[in-house]
């Protein structure tokens, strides 16, 4: 197996073990011998690797985002050398949530503002308002 190792005695072979069968666990198989961003693999391999579990690339994108949710350090890039891999470091995982994650919250952030500034130049304060 792999030699991932995380602290507090978090062992991720006996929890990938106790997954049910599924994709969660196919995923989390896959990734566990891909730490660091020089080990990823791309959608299109994790997707044929998991494919008896999976049904297309949404389900795929779906599956490693509840898992991130879960707290599993996937990161990933795009790209022609981007893919998926489990992160090899706090800095790695850093590196990752800003470049990725924080970067996507600021720009939705802008986007709110941004429709909610129209919104109340066009309707008011109010939530009732008339489009023409």
């Amino acid at each position: 197996m792999s030699d991932l190792r995380y602290n507090l005695g978090f062992d991720m072979e006996t929890y990938i073990q106790n997954l049910p069968a599924g994709l969660e666990r196919a995923v989390l198989r896959a990734l566990v011998f891909r730490v660091g961003q020089e080990n990823a693999i791309s959608r299109y391999k994790l997707l044929a690797l998991v494919k008896a579990h999976a049904r297309n690339e949404r389900d795929l994108r779906l599956v490693i985002n509840q898992l991130r949710k879960d707290g599993f350090p996937i990161c990933s890039t795009g790209g022609k050398r981007g893919g998926y891999w489990l992160a090899g470091s706090a800095a790695e995982l850093d590196e990752y949530m800003d470049r990725e994650l924080k970067s996507r919250i600021k720009d939705q952030q802008e986007q709110l503002n941004a429709l909610t500034r129209t919104r109340k130049a066009m309707w008011g304060e109010g939530l009732q308002g008339q489009l023409f």
